[in-house]
């Protein structure tokens, strides 16, 4: 280790570095080597393999009484062994947090103490918090390279139901108000062209927003694996550095605490990017919903102009007899003429009407535009 140039002749060491044999001596020691606890409760002559109850021609496996007698003592026995299983894993499990504990707070354990611990689990938290809503998105990974046309599923921001002021049908609709919206790629009618639009929405926008939401976790799993022994690969590169008491400090410091905060950014990360894509999912659904409703009226008006010229030409007035003719009429109620304009090429002799072939229909599409409309 090289002399530190501003230090008087002293060397340059990390406040970091995990202690010797932390885990050689907490687990070849007395703990868990040793003629204690758990080669002798275990291998003795105690209730396992002694000659106890359990295996030597006692009641409950081998024994001449618990198959063939009641069913019902027979379950509370099991249900008595899965609660006592249950209940050694429980205090297995807080021991071996406990142990962790202990180490950590003698610094055996390399690279982590209380305060990297803590960053880590709030690290975990946001995790959890950013995966919640992970259903909601996730028929987004096929929709890429899925055939638009088969292609099913949806995409939702909804607590609870569809609002009552909610724009659009049943299957794909946005509300104004707050941020909910569906839009819904099985439609018959409009699923394809749905699935369309998302995919171009994901296409313009930064392709990290749309990264699956595990892979941040997967990243920030990777940083807690790595800061075992990142510090102890790090440090010695820069204690054998000629620098001052304080930019090594800074160093140090920085090192050990790199791969917690990174795991911290790393979360915060997939919160932000869960939020901005619901944030460009309802502005999507807003411009679905709007062009699916100008497509709807577009249809409409055509099915009234088509219904309207698909109409054949009535007189007024008789040209037999000149009697007045409803327009509801398609003969002279008078003489019986056919009131049908049959051609024009001699000009239109008197005023003329018109009936669809379908009124009701006609009808119908043009009080629909006239509400809409108004």
């Amino acid at each position: 280790m090289a002399r530190g140039g501003f230090h008087g002749g002293g060397f340059h060491t990390g406040g970091f570095h995990s202690g010797g044999g932390g885990f050689r001596g907490g687990f070849s020691g007395g703990g868990f080597r040793g003629g204690g606890g758990s080669h002798g409760g275990f291998s003795g002559g105690g209730g396992y393999h002694g000659g106890g109850s359990r295996h030597s021609g006692g009641s409950f496996f081998r024994g001449g009484g618990r198959y063939g007698g009641d069913d019902g003592e027979y379950e509370s026995e099991v249900f008595g062994l899965m609660i006592g299983v249950a209940l050694i894993s429980i205090i297995f499990v807080i021991a071996i947090i406990c142990f962790l504990v202990k180490l950590i707070a003698e610094g055996e354990v390399p690279g982590l103490n209380f305060v990297n611990l803590g960053i880590f689990c709030v690290s975990g938290f946001i995790h959890v918090i950013a995966l919640i809503p992970y259903e909601r998105t996730s028929d987004l990974k096929g929709i890429e390279t899925a055939d638009l046309n088969r292609f099913g599923g949806r995409v939702w921001n909804a607590k609870g139901s569809r609002p009552s002021g909610a724009k659009g049908n049943k299957y794909t609709w946005v509300s104004k108000t707050d941020n909910r919206y569906c839009i819904s790629f099985f439609d018959k009618g409009y699923g394809p062209a749905n699935a369309e639009k998302v995919r171009e929405t994901i296409l313009r926008t930064p392709r990290v927003i749309w990264m699956n939401p595990f892979r941040w976790l997967l990243f920030s799993g990777i940083c807690c694996v790595v800061n075992l022994f990142f510090y102890e690969m790090v440090m010695p590169v820069f204690e054998n550095m000629i620098m001052t008491d304080f930019a090594f400090a800074f160093i140090d410091v920085f090192v050990f605490y790199f791969m917690s905060v990174l795991s911290l950014l790393l979360s915060v990360a997939n919160l932000v990017t869960v939020r901005l894509k619901d944030k460009i999912l309802h502005e999507c659904a807003l411009r679905i919903v709007e062009d699916n409703f100008a497509n709807e009226e577009r249809m409409e008006t055509e099915e009234l102009i088509d219904s309207m010229l698909s109409g054949k030409w009535y007189y007024n007035f008789c040209p037999n007899c000149g009697a007045p003719a409803s327009r509801a009429l398609k003969s002279c109620s008078s003489c019986g003429t056919s009131l049908e304009v049959l051609s024009f090429d001699g000009g239109i002799p008197g005023s003329v009407h018109r009936i669809s072939v379908n009124p009701a229909a006609e009808k119908n599409a043009t009080d629909t535009h006239a509400e809409k409309k108004g």
